[in-house]
């Protein structure tokens, strides 16, 4: 009995962590992720499409979130190990402070190609960083706006000054 008690308790633990694993071939295989950019190092964003929401809209500020795995295949990097990066971010736009596309994470959830969790990161402070026009996260940022509002980020932008 005590045994069974044991066993019992195991899966209890391991099935949670096994709901929230994301491997390289559920990410490929679900429609509602959709690759962003292949960057120069390897790094393929995805953005889960059904995680876009407004977070905040008024006359001058724009935020919204969404899930974006950065994945990252290192077969020509000195690191042996690919990885995914699951990453809750959130993008704001202020019309009226003129900014610009800025960028906070939420948490990250680290995981290697075959879903095995090897870290999380939950509870980050918010902290806005400036995302310029070359950086792929512009790209990955711009697609989620298109999604919310409807036009590119660009598009909006130049209506805003």
């Amino acid at each position: 009995m005590k045994k069974l008690f044991s066993m019992l308790l195991l899966a209890c633990i391991v099935i949670p962590l096994q709901i929230q694993a994301i491997s390289m071939e559920a990410i490929k295989n679900d429609k509602n992720n959709i690759p962003i950019l292949i960057g120069k190092n390897a790094i393929t964003y995805f953005v889960d499409k059904s995680s876009i929401k407004r977070i905040e809209e008024n006359q001058f500020i724009y935020k919204v979130q969404a899930v974006v795995y950065e994945v990252e295949n290192n077969n020509n990097s000195s690191r042996t190990d690919s990885y995914i990066h699951k990453v809750l971010v959130t993008y704001r736009y202020d019309k009226q402070a003129s900014s610009g596309m800025k960028l906070t994470i939420n948490s990250v959830e680290d995981f290697n190609y075959d879903g095995v969790a090897l870290g999380a990161f939950s509870n980050i402070p918010e902290q806005y960083v400036d995302v310029t026009l070359r950086d792929p996260k512009y790209a990955v940022g711009n697609y989620i706006f298109k999604e919310t509002y409807g036009t590119a980020y660009e598009k909006i932008n130049l209506h805003m000054k």
